[in-house]
């Protein structure tokens, strides 16, 4: 009888064990910045781009080796004081505001309990918005297009569900490009 007791709680504590270890969805909630920032009009004129970013990510494990990461990330709005060389902070308030949504495959080329390491590869939208209010003047044009991520991440875990995340990549887009970094928090369950 304690044979038989002793191999069902064996039993027990590997099933909770391979459970523990076999996370299927998981999430981050993050912070970053984009370090080049500009877009060139086509015309010559470049202007600065919201940098700071805010963002939440969903991961799902479809294998031990591959995870898709859908993200959303919102950049905080700029004000823009100087456009082609003059100074119009004084005369007009101008903001660009900036959004984008990714799509990304995760290779985990190290997959241990305690962290995740990966390259990643994947496709982006970015939205991109620019108004003017200029003493009764108002205008307001947006810009939508489609991008390709290529980068590398990871995730290490201080307890079974908690823990830090960091994505590096560049996002290729319309006329220009520029390389992102992220921090934060990694939740698995």
């Amino acid at each position: 009888m304690k044979k038989i007791l002793f191999m069902i709680a064996l039993l027990v504590a590997n099933i909770a064990l391979v459970s523990a270890q076999d996370y299927k969805w998981g999430a981050r909630i993050y912070g970053g910045f984009g370090t080049e920032g500009s877009i060139d009009d086509g015309e010559g004129l470049e202007m600065d781009i919201p940098k700071g970013a805010i963002g939440i990510q969903g991961i799902y494990n479809f294998s031990e080796k591959f995870s898709i990461a859908p993200s959303f990330s919102y950049y905080i709005p700029k004000s823009i004081d100087e456009y082609a060389g003059v100074n119009i902070g004084d005369i007009a308030d101008c903001k660009i505001k900036r959004w984008d949504i990714n799509a990304d495959v995760h290779w985990n080329i190290l997959n241990e309990a305690q962290y995740v390491i990966y390259p990643l590869a994947g496709l982006h939208y970015h939205s991109l918005k620019a108004s003017v209010d200029m003493e009764g003047y108002k205008d307001s044009d947006s810009e939508g297009y489609f991008g390709l991520n290529l980068g590398v991440g990871g995730q290490y875990f201080f307890t079974e569900h908690i823990g830090l995340g960091l994505e590096a990549k560049y996002q290729i887009y319309k006329n220009g490009g520029q390389f992102v970094a992220d921090l934060g928090i990694a939740f698995r369950f």
